[in-house]
Order: structure tokens, then C-alpha cells, then sequence
């Protein structure tokens, strides 16, 4: 006896041709909950159009939403984590098979949509799962609380390319430092109320605001015995002793802090950048802003890649370069628009030459960085190695040839391609003389190292 109407499986093999992989992620993602088939069925009935795998990886997510509320305790957590990590890999599977088969395409916008929101989603969870798995310790209850937040700023379509979901994350972010400042610290700020900085050795003025000792030092002076916040009186026998608890509050929220961050590059370095594309201008724009600092009205220094403003100026000063050695996994010249704005905005607050070395020094390292990891993948690393340091001396040699006045990105680029040429060829030397264990020498080794050393007598000519 035929139906009269075909069960809708038939209606998936007689019209999708890749239908072994589609009920295989099917298949893959339904396995943990059979229960829920029936559920399915009846979504798939409401909406024939939708593919299967689609429709099974839409409940797979509500099923992983709804576990995640109820999570009690760090080995629940640690099972829930691994079930989205397998449920993310098919997912992935299934948004690379959407990318390429184009005739997807053709249909109404309903299954476009759809699989954007499966990866919203999908990322929603995943950003939440990182945020636990930096978060949470062992001997602590799970920061279910701030998961609960961290849910709502996000919202149920973010998008880390585009600024607002990266701007909601920012002020989430912010917003937990500075509560956790107030529960961690008894003035509510880690900040020294005379320079701005974090405060390192806090002592507290009878008035409760905080400042760091040495800075208190030089503020405190006969006819100027006042707090530098409210300008209350301070007694002439206040002895200026580092408060202990207020230390030890400080290295806590600090390592709070710290955490924060380590979260906060691993989203920018799995979202932002993922699919290997750069975000928007805009996050771009706001990414860089977080490297450079304004101390005072003329002058800026560099800080650590970091969305707290109150991130202390580094000392050494050395810049984690974390931002520009991701935007140079892409095209130079892509990069290169951005960081020509990156150091127009750093050299118009720039008050010491030492300042705009650092700058570019930063630049620098990481161009030869990128250049060196470009021959990573390619089998026979070594020999590509000292073919690319050939070619970027060559063109280092036909630049410095050309005599009109260079733009300063040219100038770095032409450094960073002589120091990656000569770096290579000084190691070069150095395994001819000390050979390792594996050290070959075939034909193709040979001409790729005596192009090199003919390239760096012509740098040097």
C-alpha cells in the first residue's frame, strides 16, 4: 500500500545529492539523545524544507542550552564541554558543506537563515564554554552567575567580525572588573588616584581612598597634606605603611583580571579571525585602540592587548604584540592600512622618541614572525625557509636601490625583510659549522643556499 504522501526522509533522498553526508552528521548529531527523534520529526513536518542535519544540529544546541542551566558541578561541566566540542565539530562539517554546495543557495532565504543561526548559537556556547573553562577553578563553585550575564550581553545572534557584539563583550567585561574590584578591594578601584595606574604597594588614607605608596610620597609635603581625591586633611602623623589586606585583595583581582584577558584573546583569535578572515574595520579600529594608551593630554604609551583601560602602562616597556601577529596571518598590504593608522594615532601622542621605536619595533618582529611562518605548512620547511629569506633580501636590495624618500611602513617592511634575511642566513652558517644529526645537503639545499649568501653580498654591495 503507497502513502499518499512520501515520508519526508524519501523527500531528502530523491532531492539532496549529498545525502550520505547529510544524515551521517544526522546521524551524529542525534546519537547522545535518541529521545529526542520525535521532537525532530515533528519540527521537520512544520518545516519540510529544512534539512535534516540542519534541523538535528538546531536541537542538539537547545538540548546543550538547556544543560547548561543546570550544571552543578565541575565534572558535569567537563561532560558538557566535551558534548559541545563533538556537537562543534560536526556543526563545523555541516557549515563547510552549506559553504560549498552552492544549489543551497538557490532556495528561499529560509535555509540561509537557518544555518546562520545554528552558528550563532553554536558560537554563543562555545564563548560561554571558554569563559568557564578561564573562569572556574577547582575549588570554587562554577561562576554559574556570571555565565547567566556573559549569556544576556551577548544576546541570541552575536557576531564576533561585527563591533556591536564585540563592543557588548567589552562593557561585560568591564563591567565584572569593576564589581569584582569592589568586592575584592575595599576603596571599590584598584587605581592609584594620583597617576591612574593599578595600584602596586596601596596604602589607604583615613579618608579610604587608596594611593600607591611612592606616588603618595612625593604628593605628601608640608603645606599639602590633603588626599588627592577629595582633598580631605591628612594628619601629620598618618605613617604611610603599605596596607597588607589591601595587597593581597589586589593580587586576587589582578589574577582575576589576568584570566579576563587570557578569555578575552582567545575569542578575538577563534572568532574575530575565524574562517581565515579578518573582522570588520570597525573591530579592527577598536582592537588596535586597545594596545595604545593615553597617560596625560600630549602623550600615549603602550599597554598590553587588553579591553581594561585601567591596564597598567608596561614598565619595560615591551608591547604584546598579540593583535598584529594575527592580522598578519593575511595580505601585508591589507595589514599595513591597518597599522598605518595604528602609528598615525600613536605618533600624534607620542612625547619621547624612545616611544615611536617601540612602536616600531613591535612592527618589526612581528613582520619577520609572519614571514617565517609562511613556509610552516610546506613540506621541506628548511629550504623554503632560505628560499623566502632570498627573495625578501633581494627585495630589500632592489628598494634600498630606489632613491626617492620611502613611507615609513615601506621602511619597516624593508627592515623587517633584511633583519628575516640575515637572521636566516647567519643559522645558515651556523649548521654548516655545527651540523646536526639530520642536516642533509641535497641539490635543491645547494642553489637555495648559495642564492641567499649571493643575495646578502648584494644587500651589502
Amino acid at each position: 500500500e503507497i502513502p499518499l504522501l512520501p515520508h519526508v526522509t524519501d523527500v531528502h533522498v530523491a532531492l539532496d545529492d549529498g545525502v550520505r553526508g547529510c544524515f551521517s552528521r544526522f546521524s551524529q548529531l542525534m546519537e547522545p539523545w535518541p529521545d529526542q527523534l520525535p521532537t525532530l520529526e515533528t519540527a521537520l513536518r512544520n518545516r519540510p524544507n529544512m534539512r535534516i542535519d540542519v534541523a538535528a544540529l538546531h536541537l542538539a544546541l537547545e538540548t546543550l542550552t538547556e544543560a547548561l542551566w543546570k550544571l552543578g558541578s565541575h565534572d558535569e561541566k567537563q561532560r558538557w564541554g566535551s558534548m559541545l566540542q563533538s556537537v562543534g565539530s560536526v556543526a563545523d562539517e555541516l557549515f563547510a558543506s552549506y559553504k560549498r554546495n552552492s544549489s543551497e543557495r538557490r532556495k528561499e532565504g529560509h535555509m540561509q537563515q537557518s544555518v546562520h543561526i545554528g552558528r550563532c548559537n553554536l558560537a554563543r556556547l562555545r564563548v560561554v564554554k571558554l569563559y568557564l573553562d578561564h573562569l572556574s577553578s577547582a575549588d570554587q563553585p562554577l561562576p554559574m552567575e556570571l555565565v547567566e550575564k556573559l549569556w544576556k550581553y551577548l544576546g541570541d545572534e552575536p557576531d564576533f567580525k561585527t563591533k556591536p557584539t564585540m563592543k557588548k563583550l567589552e562593557l561585560f567585561l568591564v563591567t565584572q572588573s569593576k564589581l569584582a574590584a569592589g568586592k575584592h578591594f575595599a576603596t571599590g578601584t584598584t587605581e592609584c588616584c594620583i597617576c591612574g595606574d593599578d595600584l602596586s604597594q596601596p596604602v589607604i588614607l583615613p579618608c579610604r581612598h587608596a594611593c600607591d605608596q611612592g606616588c603618595l610620597k612625593t604628593w605628601l609635603r608640608p603645606g599639602r597634606r590633603t588626599c588627592p581625591k577629595c582633598r580631605r586633611h591628612v594628619p601629620e602623623d598618618f605613617q604611610l605603611e603599605v596596607s597588607v589586606p589591601s595587597e593581597g585583595a589586589l593580587k586576587e583581582h589582578k589574577a582575576f583580571r589576568r584570566l579576563s584577558n587570557a578569555f578575552f584573546m582567545e575569542v578575538v583569535t577563534m572568532f574575530c579571525f575565524a574562517d581565515d578572515t579578518p573582522p570588520h574595520q570597525e573591530v579592527i579600529n577598536m582592537l588596535l585602540g586597545f594596545i595604545v594608551r593615553k597617560v596625560d593630554a600630549n602623550r600615549a604609551r603602550t599597554k598590553g592587548f587588553s579591553p581594561f583601560q585601567e591596564e597598567c602602562v608596561d614598565q619595560t616597556p615591551i608591547v604584546r604584540s598579540f593583535l598584529l601577529q594575527l592580522l598578519l596571518r593575511y595580505r601585508v598590504g591589507d595589514v599595513c592600512k591597518h597599522l598605518e593608522a595604528y602609528f598615525e594615532g600613536a605618533q600624534g601622542f607620542t612625547g619621547s622618541e624612545e616611544d615611536a621605536v617601540e612602536v616600531c619595533i613591535i612592527f618589526v618582529q612581528c613582520m619577520e614572525n609572519a614571514l617565517s611562518s609562511r613556509v610552516d605548512h610546506l613540506p621541506e620547511r628548511r629550504v623554503h625557509l632560505i628560499e623566502e629569506a632570498a627573495d625578501q633580501l633581494e627585495k630589500a636590495t632592489q628598494q634600498c636601490n630606489t632613491r626617492q624618500d620611502k613611507p615609513l611602513m615601506l621602511q619597516l617592511e624593508m627592515i623587517a625583510s633584511v633583519r628575516f634575511g640575515l637572521s636566516t642566513a647567519c643559522d645558515v652558517m651556523h649548521r654548516q659549522v655545527n651540523p646536526p644529526a639530520d642536516h642533509v645537503i641535497n641539490e635543491h639545499n645547494h642553489r637555495a643556499v648559495r642564492r641567499l649568501f649571493e643575495n646578502v653580498k648584494r644587500l651589502f654591495a
